[in-house]
């Protein structure tokens, strides 16, 4: 371990400890740019400390350029990386990702975090922290290892790629699905609950495929509901005895259908967050207006895998059940 990156730690924590303006994360799953999300009712500038509290989200979907701008940032919660989220902060800047807390991207190389020098793209910046504080600086050597005598633990990259995680109501029960894009040395997944979002208990575990490099959906359905909302993560353990966190979800069985299109990895998928009485039709529409494929769904629920016939280039997606269900959305295959 180099001497600089050590001391530089040593600073970095002493900076946290002093007179530094501090901005705490007030609205769950709170977009970054808004001013609304932070207490100060202001976004984050120059020297501030900034919290994200456990069990909460905040969201990056654009880039937030503080280049020339000296950022503490203390992940307790999690920093989502969405769409073609950036965040550039200047060499004197750093990232600790506190246990239980998670940086996280959505596999696309347009999302980035920057310190410096030191870049991490969306297909690798899945940081989770299980028992000790992780620490990202514009010194770091990809994930280098802080000396333990700082307080920081070694930066730990989840053992499995976890590509979507998603929550839908089923019935009377919670089906809970996540997908792998890849695999290596999984045991098994916990599927955690809690009713607030700090203090979780075991729903169930899954065993996990061990190792592969193709998608693999999980699920796992969840009875023991109460009313209200409800959260969720998913626990990921290795045979290594090492683990990570997927981030959190919210679940209300009183929510509205929602029905998504999604389009990541080169995989298209529906997401319902119900269960949907009836049948649902999905068709792949060309840009010159050509029907290439057309399927029917029978009551889904869920993630939905669809068959997109090796199709590539820009289609037209619909999804409906001709009644209230209507969708349509360009994809890139």
């Amino acid at each position: 371990m180099r001497k600089s990156t050590l001391l530089l730690s040593l600073v970095l924590i002493s900076v946290c400890s002093v007179a530094a303006p501090k901005i705490k994360l007030k609205i769950n799953n709170g977009n970054w740019k808004s001013n609304s999300t932070w207490d100060l009712n202001r976004v984050p500038a120059n020297t501030d400390t900034v919290f994200i509290p456990a069990g909460n989200v905040v969201i990056i979907d654009d880039h937030q350029n503080l280049g020339s701008s000296k950022l503490i940032v203390m992940v307790y919660g999690t920093l989502q990386f969405v769409g073609n989220g950036k965040l550039t902060l200047d060499a004197n800047s750093a990232v600790f990702v506190q246990s239980g807390g998670i940086v996280d991207g959505s596999g696309s190389s347009a999302q980035k975090l920057r310190i410096g020098d030191q870049q991490l793209s969306g297909t690798d910046i899945q940081i989770a922290a299980s028992q000790n504080a992780l620490l990202l600086t514009a010194t770091s050597n990809g994930y280098e290892p802080v000396s333990g005598n700082s307080g920081f633990g070694a930066f730990q990259v989840l053992p499995v790629k976890i590509s979507s995680f998603s929550l839908a109501a089923k019935s009377n029960a919670v089906l809970v699905q996540w997908t792998t894009a890849q695999e290596q040395n999984s045991k098994h997944f916990e599927i955690e609950r809690s009713s607030g979002g700090t203090n979780w208990t075991v729903a169930g575990t899954v065993s996990a495929a061990g190792n592969s490099t193709h998608r693999i959906v999980y699920n796992f359905t969840d009875v023991s509901i109460s009313s209200g909302m409800v959260y969720y993560r998913v626990k990921q353990v290795d045979t290594d005895g090492r683990f990570g966190y997927t981030t959190i979800r919210s679940f209300n069985k009183n929510d509205a259908l929602d029905v998504r299109i999604i389009s990541a990895y080169g995989k298209l998928s529906v997401q319902f967050s119900q269960e949907v009485k009836g049948s649902v039709e999905i068709r792949l529409i060309s840009i010159s207006g050509r029907v290439v494929s057309k399927e029917t769904l029978h009551q889904p629920v869920g993630q939905v895998m669809v068959d997109k016939h090796d199709q590539k280039g820009y289609y037209v997606m619909i999804v409906t059940n001709f009644k209230d269900i209507n969708i349509a959305q360009k994809v890139n295959l």
